[in-house]
């Protein structure tokens, strides 16, 4: 590896005693293009599903702590992981991530223990999920100190599974594509292979896994589970509220599995057929796919859900400037007058049933 190969060369560089690569502006000007949408879209998206799931009409469910955590986790990859990335894809002065070993180490340490951390903490929510569903008698609050615990283990979880490489159990080296660092998919050693088993099998299979059976759990319990309070219509609604978070989260979950699949699926074969078996054009459609997982869960909870999509929309500032004042005519007063009398007779209710909904998961 040479480091004073430029960016536009088409002289082949070897990444290890298995592969070479070229690299040319055809490659890493569109990668560039495609990395730097992603990192806006991204930044903008999380920034504001913190702002929304920090309102009151969030703060007190369950789960919120953990989607809040998730967002982070993306907006901490896209801070100080993607940026190295974009910038080798600019430069002219070659390709970072192949000219610093420090870099090099610092993306693919950043990039595996974030997505690492993503997927943990999507069982996580799984298993909080699983536990507001089947505790219909008794109070699903998860305390400050128990919930503040389960973040720490996802980080802890993250990073603890990138750590190996940093101390020569495998190491990380640059991708198929040539563009950004990860652990050595081809690794020359046994002991390389089984690290690259292991960190697939506890970064996507176990927790693919978790995820699986809570749902099944979760899915069982809800077909068979009879009214047991004595307002089915509270109870009914909690029901309802329970199943729309539910296939939203499980919607973040299928992106998210989705976007990492052919990535996972390509580093295996990798580690067992001894080499990369895609060219580094070829590369890039699944480390692309990878990297895009960022930006899929503003998404679907905007898409999927009309609480936060209406927070949304509130908080947004531009968002005042389009809305119209509309003032009400005589018809719509009346309408609204009959409107109230009619709401006051099950307000009582509708109250007891927002109060189950808040704190759902």
């Amino acid at each position: 590896m040479s480091p004073s190969t430029g960016v536009l060369s088409t002289t082949p560089t070897t990444i290890n005693s298995n592969q070479e690569f070229y690299l040319s502006a055809n490659i890493l000007i569109p990668y560039g293009i495609v990395m730097t949408l992603i990192l806006v879209f991204g930044s903008v998206g999380n920034v504001l599903t913190i702002l929304v799931l920090r309102c009151p009409e969030h703060k007190r469910k369950n789960i919120t702590p953990l989607m809040i955590n998730l967002a982070i986790v993306d907006i901490v990859i896209i801070v100080f992981g993607y940026p190295v990335v974009v910038a080798s894809n600019y430069t002219s002065s070659g390709l970072n991530v192949r000219e610093s070993r420090i870099s090099c180490i610092w993306s693919g340490f950043i990039n595996g223990s974030t997505g690492i951390a993503s997927i943990a903490n999507l069982t996580m929510m799984s298993l909080v999920m699983f536990h507001g569903v089947s505790s219909v008698t008794k109070t699903t609050k998860i305390s400050t100190i128990k919930m503040a615990a389960i973040i720490t283990f996802t980080w802890v979880y993250g990073v603890v599974a990138m750590i190996p490489p940093l101390v020569g159990w495998n190491e990380f080296v640059p991708g198929a594509s040539g563009i950004s660092c990860c652990p050595n998919w081809v690794p020359e050693t046994k002991a390389g292979v089984a690290y690259n088993m292991l960190l697939v099998f506890i970064g996507f299979v176990l927790p693919l896994c978790v995820i699986i059976f809570c749902y099944y759990r979760i899915y069982s319990f809800i077909r068979i589970q009879q009214p047991t309070s004595g307002n089915a219509s509270v109870e009914a609604s909690r029901r309802k509220s329970q199943i729309k978070m539910m296939r939203m989260i499980a919607m973040s979950i299928a992106a998210f599995v989705l976007s990492w699949s052919p990535y996972c699926l390509v580093s295996i074969i990798a580690t067992i057929r001894g080499t990369n078996t895609l060219t580094p054009s070829e590369a890039e459609v699944p480390d692309l796919l990878a990297k895009a997982s960022v930006i899929y869960n503003p998404i679907v909870y905007t898409v999927m859900n009309d609480r936060f999509r209406a927070t949304l929309l509130r908080i947004i500032p531009c968002n005042s400037f389009f809305s119209r004042e509309v003032k009400p005519t005589s018809d719509s007063v009346s309408r609204s007058a009959g409107s109230i009398i009619d709401n006051a007779n099950s307000f009582s209710e509708k109250r007891r049933s927002q109060k189950y909904q808040s704190e759902v998961f």
